[in-house]
Order: C-alpha cells, then structure tokens, then sequence
C-alpha cells in the first residue's frame, strides 16, 4: 500500500482544522488587564465535533466556489449559499453558530453586488427564519442598519 506523501497529510490537516469549531477559552483573569488565552487543554476528537461542524463541508464548499468566484471577476452563485445556510439552518436551529452562516451568506451577497436595500430586504426575511438563532442575529443586524 502507498504511503500518503507529507504534503497530502499536511493539507488533510489544515482541511479538517479550518472546519473545526472554535474552543471557548480558559475563564479570563479577574485583573482589567488583557484576558489570557490558552490553548485547549485535550486534542479535539473529531467523532466529539458538533453536527453542525461535520455537516457544513457543502456550505463551505459553496462558500469557496463562489470566492473563487469574486476572484476570477466571475458572478458567483451565491443562492447555492443561501441554500446550504438554509438546510444547515434547518437542520441545527438551535446551534449558537448558525448565525455565523448567515453572516457568512450575506457577506458574499453583499460581495457580489447586493445593494443596502437587498441586504436589509434578506435581513427581513431571516427575522421570520424558525430558528430563534436566526431571528436574534436578523433582528440585531436590522437595527444596526437603522
């Protein structure tokens, strides 16, 4: 059996790590100072990760192709975006990290040349969103907007 190459094992890493969920930190010092922060104190296990991380290779494949997209002054497909954030959406209302799709979503369309009055229109349409994770971000980012 061939040996992967060490190029091919460093690149599997960097995949899997860009995926991986953001660790909360060690409680911060009671001192005004900077808050130190530590590194996690075990290995993450990836059979432990969250659904919502091992399920989202389709939006950030989307989200890549449609980068991709912006770079090469290509228009990118930005409802193949909206519709993986949705079934991820869908699928994991009450993850707290749901929102950072949505952000992530509206990013690209802004992007792609969304208007103010389109991104607040999509705004509008998240408030009513059935995951409370999504409505609170909306209804956030529409009142910063105002």
């Amino acid at each position: 059996m061939k040996q992967p190459s060490l190029f091919a094992a460093a690149m599997a890493v960097l995949f899997l790590s860009a995926n991986l969920p953001v660790r909360a930190a060690d409680p911060a010092p009671a001192s005004p100072a900077a808050p130190a922060v530590s590194a996690p104190s075990e290995p993450t296990d990836l059979l432990s990760l969250p659904g919502l991380a091992l399920d989202s290779g389709a939006f950030n494949r989307a989200r890549n192709a449609a980068e991709k997209a912006l770079r090469d002054r290509a228009m990118p497909d930005v409802d193949a975006v909206k519709a993986e954030f949705l079934k991820l959406a869908e699928k994991y209302p009450d993850d707290p990290a749901i929102g950072g799709y949505a952000v992530e979503y509206i990013r690209l369309q802004k992007l792609a040349g969304a208007d103010d009055f389109s991104v607040k229109r999509e705004w509008q349409v998240l408030s009513k969103h059935p995951s409370a994770q999504v409505r609170k971000l909306a209804a956030e980012k529409l009142r910063s907007s105002n």
